[in-house]
């Protein structure tokens, strides 16, 4: 005799699929936000990651515990790891824009021969080993080189982590859908079904 367990889906859609999901694009909705409010963007995106950490240590105390990886715990890790790439995201647009900043912008100093530049015509100060210090002008472009550069990078990881999620979404849900079909279950005459599994 075999016996077949299998979970009400409308649970877990209401407790834990829905307000995941919700939070998940709380994260990507953070990567709209200019770069050059960081405090907003941090506190979105480490409130969806510590939230989504949350509910998945919830769902472990409201299902039986297994010996092996379920559907529902495949979802959260799937949850936790997109909100996580938004935070990495992040890190990596904020250390593109200072780098940017901190090659083109500021005072350089560079030495050069004083008898390359004649120190009376310029009015520079020669040292003891006969070089003069040569100051480089300041680019008033770079911040707004520096902005327009990680705007485009937020733009391309916008579609990309969009993409991505979908893609997620759908093999997922084809998965649930393909797992219960191979247990003999029918849908209704809606299309709907009474029960899913989630393990």
């Amino acid at each position: 005799m075999r016996i077949s367990l299998t979970r009400k889906l409308t649970y877990h859609l209401l407790r834990t699929y829905l307000p995941s999901l919700l939070f998940v694009c709380l994260g990507w909705m953070s990567m709209f936000i200019p770069i050059e409010h960081i405090p907003g963007r941090v506190v979105m995106g480490m409130t969806a990651l510590l939230t989504v950490s949350s509910m998945f240590g919830a769902t472990t105390t409201v299902t039986p515990p297994v010996s092996y990886a379920t559907k529902l715990d495949f979802w959260m890790v799937g949850c936790i790891c997109f909100v996580f790439a938004v935070l990495l995201e992040f890190i990596v647009v904020i250390t593109l824009k200072y780098s940017i900043i901190d090659r083109d912008e500021g005072l350089k100093e560079a030495k050069i021969p004083a008898q390359v530049h004649p120190v009376n015509n310029l009015g520079l100060k020669v040292g003891q080993d006969g070089w003069v210090a040569s100051v480089s002008k300041k680019s008033g472009n770079t911040n707004e080189d520096a902005r327009k550069i990680t705007r485009k990078v937020d733009k391309i990881c916008i579609r990309v982590y969009f993409g991505v999620m979908v893609i997620f979404n759908i093999i997922y849900w084809l998965d649930v859908w393909m797992t219960n079909q191979n247990h003999g279950q029918t849908p209704k005459s809606d299309g709907t079904y009474d029960c899913f599994r989630l393990n």
